[in-house]
C-alpha cells in the first residue's frame, strides 16, 4: 500500500518484502524451478535500486478500485506453498490483509 520507497524506508515493511521474496523462491524451488543461488539477493538488490516513487501495478489497481492480481501472485505463492509443503506465513498474512480489495471497489 505504498510506493517502493515507502516500503524500503519502513523496516517492518522492508523485512516483510524480503521475506516474501524468500518464500516465493522456496516455493519455486520446491516445485523444481531451477532458480540461481543468488536469485533472492538479485531480486532484493533490484528492488533497492528502483525509483522511490515507483508503484507496483497492484498498488495502482488498488488506488483505482480495480481488480488486482493478488490471487495470481501472492495467492499463488500461498496455494502452491501449501501444495508443496512450504510454509509461507508472511505471504499468507499479506494475502489475507489484502484479499478484501482483490476484486476492486464494489460497484455502486
Amino acid at each position: 500500500r505504498a510506493p517502493i520507497g515507502g516500503v524500503r524506508q519502513d523496516p517492518t515493511a522492508w523485512e516483510r518484502f524480503q521475506t516474501m521474496v524468500h518464500e516465493a523462491a522456496a516455493v519455486g524451488r520446491a516445485m523444481g524451478v531451477q532458480l540461481p543461488e543468488d536469485f533472492e539477493r538479485k531480486t532484493i538488490d533490484f528492488a533497492t535500486g528502483l525509483p522511490a516513487a515507483m508503484k507496483s501495478s497492484m498498488l495502482v489497481d488498488m488506488e483505482h478500485g480495480r481488480r488486482t492480481e493478488l490471487d495470481w501472485l501472492t495467492g499463488a505463492v500461498v496455494r502452491l506453498g501449501a501444495e508443496h509443503g512450504v510454509e509461507t506465513p508472511v505471504s499468507r498474512g499479506v494475502y489475507e490483509a489484502l484479499a478484501h480489495n482483490a476484486n476492486g471497489a464494489p460497484s455502486s
